[in-house]
């Protein structure tokens, strides 16, 4: 009698992000295209992570968590974090994608660790010899001396930040124009299901002065920005023309293109009597994939732009296309390998002089998203020599979107390095001597309930080492306040806020970059889930189905894995429970096949008992053959993979 098999199971590779735009750093790090499945949509990317680390507590890690909770936090900018993660992940011996030697290697970079960067870069570079990566590397065995400090600059904050995200500035008519997703007084503030703040808009800060931006920062203007985020804009320099980043959707999810999700295009409007108006879409944006982020020639005969289309090199290129004396549009043209990478490319800006600025993680860097700039060719307008712009332009951490005042001696970029108030934050660069090196610091903070700016009382704060070992821990006031001086010996530090019932923040902090009194305020939010009666509790997560083997109905190790994952999330719901399904390939009997399923459903429902969940909350069932997946009925020859799809079990929510 045939009864089904088993085939290792391997867990697919989604890194459980959506597109997002109210985030300088949510576009460009992942390449404008952060992708996960319908079923997170409602679900706090901090909560996910939560579930796995908690699983890997108890004691049911595997490569493939390790490599989620990597990539989780490596596409989210959080570094160190993905540095712990993917450093597990490459203690196995199993076989491992290179690509997580080249992830790891940035992440090492983001703590200091240059010299093992560089040996986990080799790796990269002896298995993937033709990529461009590994090719620059080779050509600069070391990347520190190919990198360039700029000690003449001083890099300050530019006065504008707050506890949101500020990032993308451009200068226009005696104002700088950068976008933010703070809240806006004056229009219904709609927020953002997955980083939970406001839609970003294009705002305005009068320039009073080169050193200093007037405090009144207004709506740059109502038509421009809409129900959707806005961000990146640029003008032609008669000031009656914009271009800017728009996305294609409310905060949902439609299907119908190769994303699955929300996309983003360049948009152009004119000035006409004071008013912007004739508000279109670029022609040569698509449903199938992005493009944002407008820069333009010094002529206006080229806009510079960045996408996933068709052509591109990597995750994300940066391309070219003609503006024609019409105003049509010719061909986009991707800016060939001098510039673009198999890594992202993105935030061009063009100066003055014809140089192109842009922000790349495939070039040598330092760490996360580097600043580059490249020179053009009078032949054929093309770019070469790229050179990273060094300190105090880039960190160990993302640094893009450069914009520079004519002349060049001051000028403005993006950072989410550490010691700013939000997310990402904009800073402002002088030429000037820099000279500040102080390492005695009184830290200082508020933690504070993100949706109504109350202070969180008996909130903890750790600080963590640059190894990772915490040396302190402060529990918060009655108004959420903190305090705590930090000594010489910390160089680094990482400091995590966190309190019952709101998602765990945490931020690297270099002390050598800080000054004497910092403050560091932290504004937690409550975690919020949106699980419905009547869906798959697994598919919600994006847990693999589990699965037995051959003729058995025994919970194997691979299935503990992921049922852990399951006891974990029943532990966060008390409320939840589940109807626990399970199916059989039709490779038997009916009779036979709905016995065995039913122990399955059984054997999975007492394995959760067993591990401390009420039995009241649970119950099973057998459905045998009765739903497959595909077209594997009985009298179909299908091959073992077909046959196992079928081979399944489902957590079906009864309440919650």
């Amino acid at each position: 009698m045939p009864h089904d098999s088993s085939n290792p199971l391997h867990m697919k590779k989604n890194y459980l992000f959506i597109l997002l735009l109210t985030s300088a750093v949510a576009i460009s790090q992942q390449t404008l295209l952060k992708k996960t499945d319908g079923a997170f949509e409602n679900l706090a990317y901090m909560d996910v992570v939560k579930i796995y680390e908690k699983a890997v507590l108890k004691g049911y890690g595997s490569n493939e968590i390790y490599q989620k909770l990597g990539d989780a936090y490596y596409f989210n900018a959080v570094y160190p974090m993905a540095n712990k993660w993917y450093a597990k992940a490459l203690e196995a011996t199993t076989p491992i994608d290179p690509e997580y030697y080249f992830r790891y290697a940035q992440s090492l970079k983001s703590v200091g660790e240059q010299q093992k960067a560089n040996e986990y870069l080799s790796k990269f570079s002896e298995i993937k010899n033709n990529d461009s990566r590994a090719i620059r590397f080779r050509e600069q065995a070391s990347t520190d001396a190919s990198v360039k400090n700029h000690n003449e600059y001083v890099m300050t904050d530019a006065g504008i930040n707050t506890e949101y995200s500020e990032y993308g500035t451009t200068f226009f008519n005696g104002e700088l124009i950068f976008t933010s997703s703070r809240k806006n007084q004056n229009q219904t503030t709609q927020i953002h299901q997955w980083t939970k703040q406001p839609f970003s808009d294009l705002y305005s800060a009068t320039m009073v002065s080169e050193n200093q931006l007037g405090e009144n920062i207004r709506n740059f203007d109502a038509l421009i920005n809409s129900k959707h985020n806005e961000s990146t804009a640029v003008f032609t320099k008669d000031g009656t023309t914009i271009y800017f980043t728009r996305n294609n959707s409310d905060d949902k999810r439609k299907g119908g293109n190769k994303t699955n999700g929300i996309l983003l295009k360049i948009y152009k409007a004119t000035l006409n009597k004071g008013r912007w108006d004739n508000i279109t879409e670029l022609p040569f944006n698509s449903s199938e994939f992005n493009c944002a982020h407008p820069a333009l020639s010094n002529d206006e005969k080229t806009l510079y732009f960045v996408s996933d289309r068709p052509g591109t090199l990597g995750q994300s290129d940066i391309f070219m296309v003609a503006i024609k004396e019409d105003g049509s549009y010719g061909t986009p043209v991707n800016l060939g390998k001098s510039v673009n990478t198999e890594g992202r490319e993105s935030f061009p800006y063009i100066t003055q002089k014809g140089q192109l600025f842009f922000a790349s993680d495939g070039h040598p860097g330092i760490g996360g998203l580097d600043l580059f700039k490249a020179t053009q060719n009078s032949l054929d307008g093309f770019f070469a020599n790229v050179e990273n712009l060094g300190t105090p332009f880039n960190s160990n951490d993302d640094d893009f979107a450069y914009t520079e005042a004519p002349g060049g001696n001051y000028g403005f970029i993006s950072s989410n390095r550490p010691g700013g108030k939000g997310h990402d934050d904009i800073y402002k660069f002088t030429k000037k001597d820099n000279s500040t090196n102080d390492t005695l610091v009184q830290l200082s903070g508020q933690i504070t309930d993100r949706e109504t700016g109350v202070g969180i009382s008996q909130a903890i704060v750790s600080v963590f080492n640059d190894e990772y070992i915490k040396i302190k821990s402060i529990i918060t006031d009655t108004l959420g306040n903190y305090k705590w001086q930090a000594t010489s010996q910390h160089k680094d530090i990482f400091i995590r806020a966190e309190a019952q019932k709101y998602q765990t923040q945490e931020q690297h902090i270099n002390i050598d970059k800080v000054s004497a009194s910092f403050v560091h305020n932290s504004s937690l939010t409550k975690q919020q889930h949106s699980i419905k009666t009547g869906k798959d509790l697994a598919k919600a997560f994006e847990i693999e189905d589990i699965h037995f083997d051959l003729d058995k109905w025994e919970i194997t190790r691979k299935a503990e894995e992921k049922l852990a994952l399951l006891f974990v999330i029943l532990q966060e719901f008390p409320s939840l429970s589940l109807e626990i399904r399970s199916h059989t390939d039709s490779r038997a009997s009916k009779n036979y096949n709905l016995t065995l399923s039913e122990k399955r459903a059984k054997a999975t429902m007492e394995w959760l008992i067993n591990k401390g969940i009420p039995e009241k909350r649970l119950r099973y069932k057998g459905l045998g053959e009765t739903q497959p997946l595909n077209q594997c009925k009985d009298g179909t020859v299908c091959s073992e993979e077909e046959h196992r799809v079928n081979r399944r079990s489902e957590f079906i929510i009864l309440s919650n």
